[in-house]
This record gives structure tokens, C-alpha cells and sequence, in this order.
């Protein structure tokens, strides 16, 4: 993006969606979809604002966030979320979600693998 149309963008986001409760979740939106705009966005993005139950909604979206956009994406959002830990606890409440949702796919993965396996002796049983 050239320079006049990022500083009109920035201007925009800093005048009319920053303050804006219900534009947290339009804007981690448009930063999820558009990765390249991370910079520009994620400064203004305040998801803290947000009525309770969107808040919850936002950030389980944003755990997911790693497998789709890249884990840089999701941390610079993650960094928004302020909560009563501290930095340190924070970071590692983040590693664990990322962790859990690992692991949860290499299970289903694993499933899967047995199924096939499952099937397979069975087929060869069947000869």
C-alpha cells in the first residue's frame, strides 16, 4: 500500500473504529482476511471494549488463528487482550491454547490413522 493511502487508513481506523465496541470484531476480521494490513490495524485493535460475550467469541477465534494466518498474526492480536495476568502468564495461556488445538488435531489425525489401519486388517482378515 502507498504511503498517502496507508496514512488515510490510519487516520480512519484511529477516528471512527478504535473507541467503537462494536468494531473490534469487524476489524480483527478485516486484519484475519488481510494479513498484509496487520500493522496499520492491530494498533487500534481493542477487543476489551467489546461486550462480554463477543470478547469470548473473539478470542476463541483468534486461538485459531496460528493454523490459518501464521502464529504472528495471532500473537499481535493476542497482545491486545488484556486480562488480570501478567505478561509472562499470558504468553503461556496463549502457548497452551496452541498447544490444545495441536493436539487436538493430531488426535483426530491419529483417529483417522486407526480407522484406516482398522479397516485395512480387516480386509486382509477377510482374503
Amino acid at each position: 500500500m502507498n504511503e498517502p493511502a496507508s496514512c488515510v487508513v490510519v487516520v480512519i481506523v484511529q477516528e471512527f473504529i478504535r473507541c467503537n465496541p462494536l468494531q473490534s470484531q469487524p476489524l480483527m476480521a478485516a486484519i484475519l482476511q488481510t494479513p498484509s494490513l496487520t500493522c496499520l490495524l492491530a494498533p487500534n485493535f481493542s477487543p476489551n471494549l467489546s461486550p462480554s460475550d463477543v470478547f469470548v467469541s473473539m478470542y476463541d477465534d483468534l486461538v485459531r488463528v496460528p493454523t490459518v494466518q501464521g502464529i504472528e498474526v495471532a500473537f499481535t492480536l493476542l497482545s491486545k487482550v488484556r486480562t488480570s495476568l501478567s505478561p509472562t502468564d499470558s504468553y503461556l495461556l496463549f502457548l497452551l491454547s496452541v498447544f490444545s488445538f495441536y493436539f487436538q488435531f493430531f488426535f483426530h489425525l491419529c483417529c483417522q490413522c486407526f480407522d484406516a489401519v482398522s479397516w485395512v486388517a480387516g480386509m486382509a482378515s477377510g482374503l
